[in-house]
């Protein structure tokens, strides 16, 4: 009789595709959450797995084997079905984890590359499964984001090599030890240690201190591959004890770089050299530097694995798809584009800003802005927005719902950001609550469009879109 599971919080990214994982072990795997959206609501019901909302005591099948609980699921005063969950322990001796336990348990025989960083894991991570794929590696693979290329955001592989995105993130509300310290890496890639994460790691300190942790656990027959131009990795590499390998761009004593780099609409040119040999040149249907940073990482560590041919990289990179939701194209018409990205940094919101100027230099760029993570409502945050929106020509910014604004949350107010953004970028700033009100104040010259947010908009990305559609194809 199969094992059976309930995950609490289910359509998280990472709490969906450990369900995945169980799912492929053979696991009956039920789930519950407050909301289910697209793109992780659509691979569950693709997938069949029964999910139900909201949260409630009768969720949880009467008999079962494992609870995991989604750390955003809220504690147990605040959420009957986690109290349930808990009471089931204490009563029953039904087991009680995180997500991060369960992939340290399932990927612990086997070889495992994991990606972290402050931007750009999930792409890396994604790549460098693809990679492997590609050449015939049928690795597990593990991606906060839903990966183009496949029909899962995980899979288990064949069980020998896994390459996991490892999150700095606390692993539950109980545990506050970061996701990614419950791996198991022999291959670790960091692409950056910029700050973030602010409502958990107050200062630099307190957030490079998990990453550290990190690197502390790469044997020393592994390996470390940081890109050069990521933030305070210098400090990371001198305390590894395996060997440190840097990837980059325009220099060719880096293990993996890329060179001539350009971007021609929707896709990224370069060359690239491999351990100071040319490879020729190489085609990344994506937009923005930052992800030519991504595939070189990507490569070494792919290479690190197995022995690949030019050739066969070079197809593996000409057909990668990206991810949904990260700078992802929704209208690609001769004059005019519209894209969406999760920008849930100052870093990302500037890398996708630039990276849709680049491709697209004579085109009007109004961004539509949702200041939706902690992080952009964190009082740090003031000193992100000057200058953020610098790429673009105008700016819209939408309410995120639910926004508190008591003593107790400490969090800036709509007014306050609106205002940091205003005053502290040179291009047109409005405010909006409606698609209405987005629709007008998108002039007919904006010919590009750029949706940033981690969120949803209580679903007005998806309305936006359609009526920008409309618009863009017939003006």
């Amino acid at each position: 009789m199969a094992k059976r599971v309930h995950f609490i919080g289910i359509c998280g990214a990472g709490m969906s595709g450990v369900a995945l994982m169980m799912r492929e072990a053979g696991w009956e795997v039920s789930g519950s959450d407050e909301g289910f959206y697209p793109p992780v609501s659509d691979l569950l019901r693709e997938n069949a797995i029964p999910c139900t909302s909201p949260h409630a005591v009768a969720n949880i099948p009467a008999e079962l084997d494992l609870i995991v609980v989604g750390k955003h699921a809220k504690l147990t005063e605040a959420n009957p079905e986690v109290a349930e969950a808990f009471r089931r322990r204490d009563a029953r001796g039904v087991r009680v984890a995180s997500y991060p336990e369960v992939v340290q348990e399932l990927t612990a025989n086997a070889k495992t590359i994991v990606v972290a960083g402050s931007f750009g894991k999930s792409t890396t991570t994604a790549l460098t499964a693809w990679i492997l794929d590609k050449a015939g590696m049928a690795p597990g693979f593990f991606v906060g984001a839903v990966p183009s290329n496949f029909t899962t955001n995980a899979r288990l592989g064949e069980g020998q090599i896994y390459v996991l995105e490892g999150d700095e993130y606390p692993s539950a509300n109980w545990d506050p030890t970061s996701k990614f310290e419950y791996y198991n890496p022999q291959i670790t890639v960091i692409t950056s240690g910029e700050h973030d994460h602010f409502n958990v790691f107050p200062t630099l300190e307190s957030y490079l201190a998990p990453f550290e942790r990190l690197v502390d656990r790469v044997p020393p027959a592994g390996c470390l591959i940081l890109s050069q131009s990521g933030a305070h990795l210098v400090k990371l590499a001198a305390r590894s004890q395996a060997p440190v390998i840097w990837t980059g761009l325009d220099d060719k004593s880096a293990f993996v770089s890329a060179h001539d780099v350009e971007q021609h609409g929707p896709v990224l040119t370069f060359r690239l050299t491999v351990h100071g040999t040319d490879w020729g040149a190489f085609t990344l249907p994506m937009l923005g530097r930052h992800n030519v940073e991504n595939a070189v990482q990507a490569v070494a560590a792919a290479l690190q694995v197995t022995e690949i041919s030019p050739e066969t990289l070079r197809e593996a990179l000409a057909t990668y798809r990206g991810l949904r939701r990260r700078l992802e194209a929704k209208v690609l018409t001769d004059h005019r584009v519209v894209y969406e990205d999760l920008s849930s940094s100052r870093a990302k919101a500037m890398a996708a800003l630039q990276a849709v100027r680049d491709a697209y230099p004579t085109h009007r760029l109004h961004a539509i802005f949702q200041p939706h993570t902690f992080s952009f409502r964190s009082p740090s945050a003031l000193e992100w927005y000057p200058g953020m929106f610098a790429a673009a020509d105008a700016v819209t910014v939408v309410r995120p719902p639910n926004f508190k604004t008591d003593g107790e949350s400490k969090l800036l107010n709509p007014d306050q950001i609106f205002e940091a953004i205003s005053s502290g970028n040179g291009c047109p700033c409005y405010s909006a609550q409606t698609v209405d009100e987005m629709m007008a104040q998108i002039s007919g010259d904006s010919q590009a469009v750029l949706i940033m947010t981690s969120g949803g908009m209580d679903g007005m990305v998806d309305d936006l879109v359609e009526r920008l559609s409309v618009q863009l194809t017939h003006d």
